[in-house]
C-alpha cells in the first residue's frame, strides 16, 4: 500500500529534522573519577534523562540465589517490565513456557503450551487454535460469486475475515474533484477504526508540513506536523 511507505519515509524524514539539543549526551564525572554517561530520549515524557550506568548495568544485572538442594536460580531485571522488576530465569523460561501432552479417549493427542505473551502465560492449544482456528472456508452464493473466509488470530476470538470484502472492497480508493479542479484520493485502510477512510492529500502532504516561527530575538523554530500523535499534533523542533 503506497500510502503506509509514504508516512514511514515522511516520520523518518521528520525524525532526522530534529535538532539535536533534546537529545544530546552529558558526561559526569564523580569524585572517584567514575564517569557516568546521560542522555536525553525522545520516548520518555519531556525527554527525560536516561543514565547509562544506572539503567543498563545496574538495572539489567542479573543475581544467583542457590536453594538448600543445590538449585540455582538465575534472576534478571528486565527494562520492558514495571520499574525493571526481577525476571526469574527458571520459572517464567523453562516452567512456564513448557508443554504438556494430552490424549483424548478416542487417541486423539492434544499438545498444549504456555505462551509468554498471554495473560498469565495462557495455555495454547496447538491444535485448535492453530488448525482450526486459523482455517478457511469457502462460499458460493447464487450468483456464483464465490467468497473465501478465513479466521484470522490478531482479530478478537479469530473472527472471520472475509477476504472479498476486507481486501478488496474496504481497501479500495476514490477520488473526488474539487470545484478549483483539485483532486483528493481518498482509501480505506485497514489499521483504522472500521477501516476509516484515508486523506491522501490532507493526512500526507498537509499534515506532514512544516513550518518556521521567527522570534523577536530571531531564534527561528521550526515545527512539524507529525502523523504518530493525536491529530497530528505538531513537534517542536
Amino acid at each position: 500500500m503506497k500510502f503506509s511507505s509514504s508516512l514511514v519515509v515522511l516520520s523518518l524524514s521528520a525524525l532526522s529534522l530534529a535538532a539535536p539539543t533534546p537529545t544530546e549526551c552529558s558526561a559526569v564525572t564523580a569524585a572517584d573519577g567514575t564517569v557516568t554517561k546521560r542522555y536525553n530520549i525522545p520516548w520518555t515524557k519531556n525527554y527525560g534523562e536516561y543514565d547509562e550506568k544506572r539503567d543498563l548495568e545496574e538495572r539489567t544485572e542479573c543475581s544467583a540465589v542457590t536453594e538448600a538442594d543445590g538449585t540455582v536460580t538465575k534472576r534478571c531485571n528486565i527494562p520492558w517490565t514495571k520499574n525493571y522488576g526481577e525476571y526469574d530465569e527458571k520459572r517464567d523460561v523453562k516452567e512456564r513456557t513448557e508443554c504438556s501432552v494430552v490424549t483424548a479417549a478416542d487417541g486423539t493427542v492434544t499438545k498444549r503450551c504456555n505462551i509468554p505473551w498471554t495473560k498469565n502465560y495462557g495455555e495454547y492449544d496447538e491444535k485448535r487454535d492453530v488448525k482450526e482456528r486459523t482455517e478457511c472456508s469457502v462460499v458460493t452464493a447464487a450468483d456464483g460469486t464465490v467468497t473465501k473466509r478465513c479466521n484470522i488470530p490478531w482479530t478478537k476470538n479469530y473472527g472471520e475475515y472475509d477476504e472479498k470484502r476486507d481486501v478488496e472492497k474496504r481497501t479500495e480508493c476514490s477520488a473526488v474533484t474539487e470545484a478549483d479542479g483539485t483532486v483528493t484520493k481518498r482509501c480505506n485502510i485497514p489499521w483504522t477504526k472500521n477501516y476509516g477512510e484515508y486523506d491522501e492529500k490532507r493526512d500526507v502532504k498537509e499534515r506532514t508540513e512544516c513550518s518556521a516561527v521567527t522570534e523577536a530575538d530571531g531564534t527561528v523554530t521550526k515545527r512539524c506536523n507529525i502523523p504518530w500523535t493525536k491529530n497530528y499534533g505538531e513537534y517542536d523542533q
